[in-house]
């Protein structure tokens, strides 16, 4: 053997080495070292593709992205048809908020597996993003031809028909996706939403209560919850609420001043008085800018509690 051949041997026997000092140390959730010993063996040899996509999930793990990303690009470099790393690359693209170039990347994943559904839906997510509903839906139905069953898919589908205004179609698609999955308390939350807009006030409040059964923690949905529970009168459940938001979201003027309202309409006016100070400590300009839409204030203005509260 001659001496470079030797040397070779040495390096490639030293980046195999440092390579897989890496893995070990990222099994053992040592991230930052795995990153210098996955460095240490490109240093070797910086051919090899698995080192390369290693260090760029190791990135990842470590919260370094932007790194992830060149990671990436060089394994693309090396083989530009490896289309897991093109799904990769096109996932953290997204994450940065570089919307085109992750549809670029899922582009190029598909021309070369257009049978992989799980990156038609990632696409139609971030043609989503981009408010192009007519691509998201097309990525979105192309998952559903490769899995039907894909409850995910028919979901976000669902929320493409709910903001393009066909609230019909997005109910029976939230359906057909409840019919495989029960226990998604978004699914029900958007079923509530497509209701509301449709004006069917109890199938809106059987909805919001179904996915907070699921889920506890949606607040957003106990919020339109009590929204929707007022418009039939019911105060004192749109009160009860209220209060289970505000003890998760205390400083959020806008529920202090629905419940203010809600305390009003049932003639609890000194909680109503308490609900509405708390709002004008928190935010006065968003309480005189919901007075302006709903004049909401008027109702208090003759009760004397009202002086020194606000000024109009």
């Amino acid at each position: 053997m001659n001496e470079q051949n030797a040397n070779n041997n040495s390096s490639s026997q030293n980046s195999d080495y440092w390579a897989n000092q890496g893995v070990l140390l990222g099994q053992k959730g040592n991230i930052k070292g795995a990153i210098k010993a996955f460095k240490k063996a490109l240093e070797g040899n910086p051919r090899d593709i698995d080192v390369w996509i290693n260090l760029g999930i190791a990135y990842g793990k470590n919260g370094k992205p932007k790194e992830e990303i060149k990671a990436y690009r060089e394994v693309l470099k090396l083989n530009p048809k490896y289309v897991e790393v093109w799904i990769n690359l096109g996932v953290t693209l997204e994450l940065i908020g570089d919307l085109d170039g992750a549809i670029g990347a899922y582009h190029k994943a598909l021309e070369l597996n257009p049978n992989e559904g799980d990156t038609w839906f990632n696409l139609g997510v971030a043609l989503a993003k981009k408010n192009d509903f007519a691509g998201a839906e097309k990525s979105y139905k192309k998952a559903l031809e490769i899995d039907p069953d894909d409850a995910r898919a028919l979901i976000n589908l669902a929320i493409v028909y709910f903001h393009t205004n066909d609230f019909q179609k997005a109910i029976e698609i939230n359906k057909k996706a409840l019919e495989l999955d029960s226990t998604d308390a978004r699914a029900w939350y958007n079923l509530g939403l497509t209701h509301g807009q449709m004006d069917d006030v109890n199938a809106e409040i059987e909805a919001y209560k179904k996915a907070l059964k699921i889920d506890p923690s949606l607040d957003l949905a106990r919020f339109n919850l009590a929204v929707a529970l007022e418009k039939i009168d019911d105060f004192e459940s749109a009160i009860n609420a209220y209060n289970e938001i505000i003890e998760h979201i205390p400083d959020d003027a806008e529920i202090w001043v629905n419940l203010c309202m809600a305390y009003k309409n049932v003639n609890k006016f000194q909680e109503a008085f308490a609900a509405l100070r708390k709002a004008v400590e928190l935010d006065k300009e968003l309480v005189m800018e919901m007075n302006e839409e709903t004049a909401f204030l008027d109702d208090f203005k003759s009760r004397k509690e009202f002086k020194g509260i606000i000024n109009l």
